[in-house]
């Protein structure tokens, strides 16, 4: 998927002929990895005593990330 996404920009760029002409490619997908995160309020305080300060901050920058347009940008440079 990340190696799709390269190609597509190398190509948008001019670079994938260049780079193509001097290499031989074959691709393959072998496997793929989501993620996802979490926040858990069990003890949160005894064993994630940075918790609080962390998902205010991660929570801080995704909604500037979405307000700017930033995250509709890398949801576009992946689906297009």
């Amino acid at each position: 998927m990340v190696f799709d996404y390269l190609i597509n920009e190398m190509k948008k760029n001019g670079e994938y002929t260049q780079w193509a002409a001097e290499v031989t490619l074959e691709s393959k997908i072998i496997g793929t990895n989501e993620a996802y995160l979490g926040y858990t309020d069990i003890n949160a305080e005894n064993n994630f005593p940075f918790k609080k300060d962390f998902s205010i901050k991660f929570d801080i920058e995704i909604y500037k990330m979405k307000k700017s347009g930033e995250i509709q940008e890398i949801i576009n440079r992946f689906v297009e």
